[in-house]
């Protein structure tokens, strides 16, 4: 898998995880620096370079010998970017500035700057990742990308909230690990192995040719590409496309209500949810089919599931990547009747996931990997995986303290947003999470491809479906 998705790298499509976090309350520099090395220690491989040694990849703390003991391959200050006296107008007019300050292909004799700060991630030269923090007019705002081949959304929520929670103790004058559960290092050896030898898959081995015939299907349907005729846009920013929106409490209410009466997990509403947006945004896009004349029915919506595979074993891992992916395919029609729609989705991924048909994929890697081109052509391919990728990483950030304090320090909580990477083809990565009492929805988009006006729009047309359906 880290083979994999270091060859899915690229300049254009950097395999980066991204986590923007916004706080009341100015973040202290030298207590973040003091945060960020034990943090890092904690969680091994990001202080890594990857070298490949006779073909195989290492984790080296120099790039000349393999050694998970060792320590950081660079110092504290290149992990960080600090920018005080930040003025927050302007640099939200930067991440999501208006329609107009996109170009299409047609406009581009004119040059414009670019706003950049983001240097590209590249873990075979430095380590694979980089925190971002803008302090100022009473606010702070914490950027953080990590490297797909350092770390999964799981790996990336545990980097997170204990680097938090680290500076909180720090600040409150307790040691930097109080509170946290003990990581081992050594079991970072076997991250590797995905269990097929032990009785929990084995139980359901004789249900696998049920995987292969689905796997089948996958690959003879045809599936719908989110804007694929929309001219490519230059925007005048290289920060991430990342845009969020809370379901208020009472909304969220609605939700669990509504799924503890038709006993159906949240997971698959949300997922519902997101279909139906993104096959009425794609139809009202280019609702005719160019060869035919007619309206689009038959031609899928494709959804790639991030699916985490540690288990008990694990919850002392340190940050790492153990995540396989799921494909689920809905057409215009299985979508028609609501009712008959989510029954058979919430059915479909109780069966994948209870039945572990999305070790599949690790399988798949695994074959692949056998003939390292056909690996290397397999990541590196131009065309779309699917239509949108959907992941639900649950309640991130959970509550420590009393409401009155602060959650990081004397910070307190304004919103955050924990987003997987784009590829080629597939400009829309969707997260739901939740805080408290809010779910919050989350959105990477490829600038090149989409306006932040139009990721907004996105994002409203899956919270209004939402409300239609809880009701």
């Amino acid at each position: 898998m880290e083979k994999f998705h270091l060859a899915s790298d690229s300049p254009s499509f950097p395999n980066i995880i991204f986590a923007r976090i916004r706080l009341h309350g100015e973040m202290d520099v030298n207590l973040a620096k003091a945060a960020l090395e034990p943090t890092l220690r904690r969680h091994l491989q990001l202080g890594k370079l990857i070298t490949t040694i006779k073909g195989r990849l290492h984790w080296t703390s120099n790039g000349n010998h393999a050694d998970e003991d060792a320590t950081m391959a660079q110092p504290i200050d290149d992990f960080l970017t600090w920018h005080s006296d930040t003025d927050f107008e302007t640099l939200e007019q930067n991440w999501l500035c208006n329609d107009d300050c996109f170009q299409t292909q047609t406009q581009r004799q004119v040059p414009q700057q670019q706003t950049s700060f983001l240097p590209q991630i590249d873990v075979t030269r430095r380590t694979g990742l980089h925190i971002w923090v803008f302090v100022g007019q009473g606010r702070t705002m914490i950027l953080a990308g990590a490297h797909h081949v350092s770390s999964d959304g799981v790996g990336g929520v545990q980097f997170i909230s204990d680097l938090c929670q680290v500076y909180d103790n720090l600040y409150a004058g307790r040691e930097w690990d109080f509170g946290l559960r003990k990581l081992d290092l050594g079991l970072l050896a076997d991250r590797g192995r995905w269990g097929v030898l032990k009785r929990s898959y084995l139980k359901h081995i004789w249900k696998q040719p049920i995987a292969v015939l689905g796997m089948l299907n996958f690959l003879t349907r045809s599936f719908k590409l989110f804007h694929p005729q929309t001219p490519s846009l230059s925007p005048t920013t290289n920060m991430p496309g990342i845009t969020g929106a809370w379901i208020n409490p009472s909304e969220t209410e609605a939700i669990k209500s509504f799924c503890d009466r038709c006993n159906t997990r949240v997971n698959s509403l949300a997922m519902a949810a997101v279909f139906y947006a993104t096959q009425q945004w794609l139809h009202n896009a280019n609702p005719i089919d160019d060869r035919s004349g007619k309206p689009k029915k038959m031609r899928w919506v494709r959804m790639l599931l991030p699916v985490s595979y540690r288990n008990k074993s694990d919850l002392r891992l340190p940050m790492t990547n153990k995540t396989t992916i799921v494909q689920i395919d809905r057409n215009s029609d299985q979508m028609k009747n609501r009712q008959s729609f989510l029954h058979y989705l919430n059915r479909e991924i109780e069966i994948v996931i209870g039945w572990q048909f999305d070790k599949f994929f690790l399988m798949a890697i695994v074959l692949m990997s056998l003939w390292p081109r056909w690996l290397e052509r397999a990541a590196t391919t131009k065309q779309a995986q699917g239509t949108i990728v959907f992941t639900n990483l649950g309640e991130p950030f959970r509550l420590k303290k009393v409401a009155q304090r602060g959650w990081v320090g004397p910070l307190a909580w304004e919103d955050f947003d924990l987003v997987g990477p784009l590829r080629p083809e597939m400009p829309v990565n969707f997260t739901l999470q939740r805080y408290q009492d809010r779910y919050r929805m989350s959105l990477h988009f490829d600038r090149r491809v989409i306006t932040p006006t139009q990721a907004q729009a996105f994002l409203k047309m899956i919270k209004t479906t939402l409300n239609q359906m809880t009701q």
